[in-house]
């Protein structure tokens, strides 16, 4: 089996790429992404770490599992375009590659709150992400976390806030609103790695 990490680099596909290296299930892993220091150090036979722009700069062929960790803010892109540039088009060109080459699985980063129809752009972006990489492929699964612990290489003072604050209400989080508390990255990555093998999660993650 051979996997392949698009966004290797960010918060979840770093500490994915970790997992898989940790593994024996995978025979190779190709990891792509931007700020390749961050990963350069567990690059060996069986791993290669490679740098990309866009989806058109990668080789999609012989993998059997894809994941797609790709994501970024309104402040980072600069403006809401080049926002859904990274977080719509994509993991949309990503889908749309998986479905020529025939890939076994598509495992998707994606948001709690999720919705083509919201209000709030954010949430309206990445609905709209999960209906058109399912259109294009329908062998995918999203991963729905709510807010992301884990340290980030640039600051964001919301989520800082939100790092600080939530391990405090998590526990007081239960029943229906569970799914909202904030879920360690490395949690996140584990449950990708878990839905592509085994087709579920026993994390506390919502997916479909």
């Amino acid at each position: 089996m051979k996997a392949l990490i698009i966004g290797a680099t960010g918060l979840v596909g770093s500490k994915l790429l970790r997992i898989l290296k940790e593994d024996s299930y995978y025979e190779s892993i190709t990891a792509y992404g931007r700020n390749l220091s961050a990963i350069e150090d567990l690059s060996d036979k069986n791993i290669f770490i490679k740098s990309y722009t866009n989806a058109q700069d990668i080789n999609f062929s012989q993998f059997d599992h894809v994941y797609c960790c790709v994501g970024t803010t309104i402040k980072k892109a600069g403006s809401k375009d080049n926002f859904q540039s990274v977080d719509l088009k994509i993991p949309y060109e990503v889908a749309k590659h998986c479905e020529k080459q025939s890939i076994k699985k598509l495992v998707i980063i994606s948001a709690l709150g999720s919705n083509s129809n919201s209000r709030i752009f954010y949430n309206r972006v990445k609905g709209q992400m999960e209906e058109s990489c399912s259109a294009a492929f329908p062998k995918v699964n999203f991963v729905r976390p709510s807010l992301l612990l884990g340290e980030r290489d640039e600051g964001r003072i919301a989520e800082g806030l939100g790092q600080f604050l939530m391990p405090l209400l998590n526990p007081l989080m239960q029943g229906p609103i569970k799914k909202f508390r904030a879920i360690d990255a490395r949690d996140v990555a584990r449950a990708m790695f878990e839905i592509a093998k085994y087709g579920k999660t026993h994390t506390d993650i919502e997916y479909i």
